[in-house]
């Protein structure tokens, strides 16, 4: 194994580690910790512009409407105003056991190409509700499963590069990966070094910023969502995003409501 290879492969073994070991403890409706009441003055018209933008929020994170519970409770909790209270707001439900539930689904549906069996979805609803979704993707691409889809080691690891990167392997890489996986190198080795390398977290963190600030990442930009993704998954990028006062004053507008909740 060559210094870069082995550097690659030893830096992706140490950050899984890493991240089987990063506990995210939510808080809220779904969790056995409620989270502790804000303290603050909500501005006028701005109970208006939360209820607006929560209720799309249960939308695109649970895929259904909220409850009027829950919706009081988040109202609550949000008086303060703030991309903090919002991103407290968006974790909780992405890593209730709802939301841990259809990233599962999802996962299996774009990985596997159908829907879960109920051991499969029940384990990794309950594992993802305090760990990242790194660890189910990964292993889903490493599974017989997967690998079967492609028939050998070289379509295996055609289809991965592409799957994770967006492009075919390059002719060296190929042959690198082909003879570790030959070797016996274990599947999951390679399938982390690929999706857990700069290039990989580099392109996903571009692909939310796209999805939900509707613009590219900056160099500086780019390097925090890189370090956040490393610290604590996908779904704490998304969440940071989500939150955030660019998307949120985007959201408003795109409602028309103005930053105080009001009809412009």
């Amino acid at each position: 194994m060559t210094p870069s290879k082995c550097s690659l492969a030893l830096s992706a073994t140490l950050l899984v580690l890493g991240l089987l070991f990063t506990m995210v403890v939510p808080v809220g409706p779904g969790s056995t910790q409620p989270a502790a009441a804000q303290t603050g003055t909500a501005q006028p018209g701005t109970e208006s512009a939360n209820a607006r933008w929560l209720t799309d929020l249960y939308r695109e994170v649970l895929g259904r409407e909220a409850d009027d519970g829950g919706l009081d409770h988040w109202l609550g909790r949000l008086a303060g105003g703030g991309a903090e209270s919002r991103e407290r707001v968006v974790r909780t439900l992405m890593f209730s056991p709802e939301g841990s539930r259809i990233e599962v689904r999802r996962a299996y549906a774009e990985l596997l190409g159908r829907s879960t069996d109920i051991g499969g979805e029940n384990f990794w609803t309950d594992y993802l509700r305090s760990r990242p979704v790194t660890i189910l993707r990964s292993n889903l691409i490493a599974s017989d499963e997967y690998y079967a889809g492609a028939g050998a080691n070289d379509a295996f690891i055609e289809k991965l590069y592409l799957e994770v990167l967006g492009r075919s392997v390059e002719a060296d890489g190929l042959r690198y990966w082909s003879a570790r996986l030959t070797d016996g190198t274990p599947r999951w080795q390679l399938v982390l070094a690929v999706y857990l390398s700069p290039e990989s977290l580099g392109r996903r963190a571009d692909a939310y910023a796209l999805e939900i600030l509707d613009r590219t990442l900056d160099r500086s930009e780019r390097a925090t969502a890189i370090a956040i993704i490393q610290s604590g998954g996908e779904r704490s990028l998304r969440a940071h995003f989500l939150a955030s006062d660019e998307a949120f004053s985007s959201y408003l507008t795109s409602v028309g409501l103005s930053h105080r909740g009001e009809q412009p």
